[in-house]
């Protein structure tokens, strides 16, 4: 914080650089009580007095009260957000930490011009020998200011909610709630900034706050109903069709032998050969593997295949499956999951 407030300063120092000579002449918003907020009224504006030894002091000290104020009221609104926008992925909810979690501190930093800080007068008190500033935010202008990044940001938060809306295939409108949701979050930091300076916006965007923290269960329940009936051939064991199923477990989905919305066909070839010599016989296999999710309208909603590097055993096919397979259901672990996050959106 102490970081981001010397920087700050010193961009209003160059902004600044040809203020005036502090005054000796106690300006009206110096007095006892509450002085300040009669000059300065809350409901007008953000303001806050600072004091030093020096006049840069005296600014630095002012700009350190307004930075950690709205520093504290962005924090605490974007840890409640976050909390609630955070996925636990074994649950199947959606995971958009990665672009939202900001700093605050450096929130304030970024925002400087946007929220547009004006400083007063440098007053110094002979007598104390004592240097004092108010710096303050006039909030009218600062939501003039603000008020058209929130607009995009809500924009494009319903370009992906409406799309989730429309679309009729569960897992796919998963998909699109989960740009939603990245969007949406991105949505609610302007709206923080925002609220930082003048609470009173939240009315104007509280249906859409809503929606947004909604997104999660909604992501969740859409999962769970997404049930997969899975239907194998040719695997050994049991071991590819496994690792298939424990990764969309893991994703939230339900996969079942017997029923499910969705068929989730998996087809397991050997692609074997033999070799013959005169001392042994070789057996080879090069096992592919092909994924097809497919929904109830017929729509293939995902694709996977992998063709996987020879195993050979000079005992049987047998033994090299026993040996091979579980190398291909390790191979799936690593790959499918990115490429299903890749395809899908999930």
């Amino acid at each position: 914080m102490k970081k981001n407030i010397v920087r700050l300063f010193f961009l209003m120092m160059i902004l600044s650089a040809c203020f005036a000579k502090p005054t000796t002449k106690e300006p009206s918003w110096f007095g006892p009580g509450n002085t300040l907020y009669t000059v300065f009224p809350r409901n007008d504006f953000m303001a806050f007095r600072g004091e030093g030894n020096t006049e840069e002091a005296a600014k630095a000290d002012g700009l350190s009260k307004i930075a950690s104020n709205i520093s504290a009221t962005i924090s605490d609104r974007r840890a409640t957000e976050t909390r609630t926008m955070e996925s636990v992925t074994s649950t199947g909810e959606v995971n958009v930490t990665e672009d939202t979690t900001t700093s605050a501190a450096t929130s304030v930093e970024s925002k400087v011009d946007l929220i547009g800080l004006e400083y007063s007068e440098v007053y110094l008190d002979k007598k104390a020998k004592r240097y004092y500033c108010v710096v303050y935010i006039d909030i009218q202008n600062a939501m003039r200011r603000m008020k058209p990044q929130i607009e995009d940001a809500k924009t494009v938060f319903y370009s992906s909610y409406d799309k989730a809306l429309a679309e009729t295939d569960d897992i796919l409108s998963c998909a699109y709630y989960k740009s939603a949701a990245i969007a949406g979050s991105k949505f609610l930091e302007k709206l923080s900034d925002a609220y930082a300076i003048n609470p009173d916006i939240e009315m104007n965007y509280r249906s859409d706050r809503e929606k947004i923290m909604a997104i999660p269960s909604v992501i969740q329940q859409k999962t769970q109903n997404s049930t997969m009936k899975m239907t194998v051939s040719g695997d050994y064991g049991n071991i590819i069709s496994t690792a298939i199923s424990d990764i969309f477990n893991q994703m939230g989905f339900t996969v079942d032998r017997n029923s499910g919305v969705y068929n989730l066909n998996v087809k397991i070839s050997d692609n074997g050969v033999q070799q013959n010599s005169d001392d042994y016989s070789a057996y080879a296999i090069f096992p592919s593997v092909v994924i097809n999710l497919v929904n109830k309208d017929g729509r293939t909603v995902y694709s996977y295949e992998l063709k996987s590097q020879k195993t050979v055993s000079i005992t049987s096919f047998e033994e090299a499956r026993r040996r091979g397979y579980p190398k291909v259901a390790n191979e799936i672990k690593a790959g499918m999951p990115k490429d299903f996050s890749a395809k899908v959106g999930l």
